[in-house]
């Protein structure tokens, strides 16, 4: 089947999709909401997510759904923030919406996590990667694994390219993420000093930045920033003559990033969870399927979003109902998942462990770093 051949058959599920609601299919759709920014500087997070969550929802639904109920989806913006992200899930929770996919940063998720477990639902994400949510036994299930942990790679990686100090740029809108990420980098790699360590917000100055760590000495930055603050920074570190290297968190890996970081890309490496070369069929006929349909190449977070609704839904027809508190049973009691590039694997509290990778920018796109 060619691209556009693929792409018809999407837009084909869809309309088949319409035409079953206005007959009324035997079954009630089975209906949950997905929260991710929409908006905002971190919007690629959210449409990417929604995009690969998209996709594999179609192809359930042309399949029969699960368990005969076609899946429904009901899209929340919450703009990569704790208040909005809050909201959000307020307005789904009122709806009588109790399944609720979290694809967005882990600093919007601080605004709904620590009231969701007095609710009766069950929230389910690939993307909040805070230590704060790990080893509770709650209602929230992650198919990641803390941000600490897929970190450190990048912290022995840096060790072999000859860093030997680095400045941190932590954004305070991700702030549990970005802190946690930063610990993992230094605490895998000793050898490395810490020089200094900025903290910045919306309106950040990147020009300012570059000349603070141009001017420290410093043989790397490891910023966590999402992808567009993450391509400012690198133009900025260009124009202020920096010579060393730009190390960034997953959060930066989108298409902004390969977009806009210029000529500062051949010295950018990032920590990613999948490996773009990968030749396992099911990623390189992701990609393929992806490609056919948004007319562009998937990038990380699109994969999370098509891996997650998979995950769910499969414990979803693994359920005795779609009851938050049977599909959270139903979930743990699978216990692994079968993802694009490897097995995902939940603990008992329902946090993942899944492993890392260094890659870098080589002619545009998102390549392993050798």
């Amino acid at each position: 089947m060619d691209k556009r051949s693929a792409a018809q058959v999407f837009l084909g599920v869809l309309a088949a999709m319409a035409a079953c609601a206005l007959v009324s299919c035997a079954k009630p759709p089975l209906v949950v909401g997905f929260v991710g920014p929409m908006t905002g500087p971190s919007a690629a997070v959210g449409i990417e997510c929604h995009q690969g969550f998209g996709l594999a929802v179609a192809e359930i639904n042309r399949a029969g759904g699960v368990g005969g109920r076609l899946i429904e989806t009901v899209v929340a913006d919450d703009a990569a923030t704790p208040e909005e992200s809050r909201r959000a899930v307020e307005e789904l929770l009122a709806r009588g919406i109790r399944i609720i996919v979290l694809n967005t940063t882990s600093g919007a998720s601080e605004g709904v996590l620590d009231w969701i477990t007095l609710e009766n639902a069950l929230v389910v994400s690939q993307t909040v990667s805070s230590p704060l949510w790990e080893d509770r036994d709650d209602a929230f299930i992650r198919f990641v694994s803390s941000s600490d942990r897929f970190s450190a790679p990048l912290g022995l990686f840096a060790e072999t390219l000859g860093v030997r100090s680095v400045a941190v740029i932590e954004d305070r809108r991700n702030a549990a993420y970005a802190s946690s990420m930063a610990a993992g980098f230094l605490g895998a790699a000793p050898s490395i000093r810490f020089l200094d360590r900025r903290v910045v917000d919306v309106g950040m100055d990147h020009a300012g930045l570059a000349a603070w760590v141009a001017s420290s000495g410093a043989d790397a930055c490891f910023a966590v920033l999402n992808g567009l603050d993450a391509a400012k920074l690198a133009q900025a570190l260009e124009r202020a003559g920096y010579g060393g290297w730009l190390l960034l968190s997953p959060w930066s890996e989108d298409q902004n990033l390969l977009t806009y970081a210029g000529a500062f890309s051949d010295r950018i490496y990032l920590t990613t969870f999948f490996d773009r070369d990968s030749q396992a069929p099911t990623y390189r006929k992701f990609v393929y399927d992806y490609e056919a349909v948004y007319g562009r190449l998937p990038a990380v977070y699109g994969c999370f979003g098509y891996e997650c609704a998979r995950f769910l839904f499969e414990g979803v027809a693994h359920s005795r109902s779609d009851s938050p508190a049977d599909v959270k049973k139903a979930l743990l009691d699978l216990g692994s998942f079968k993802g694009l590039q490897e097995t995902v694997t939940l603990d008992a509290e329902g946090d993942a462990t899944v492993s890392s990778l260094v890659i870098t920018i080589q002619d545009g796109s998102f390549s392993a770093a050798r």
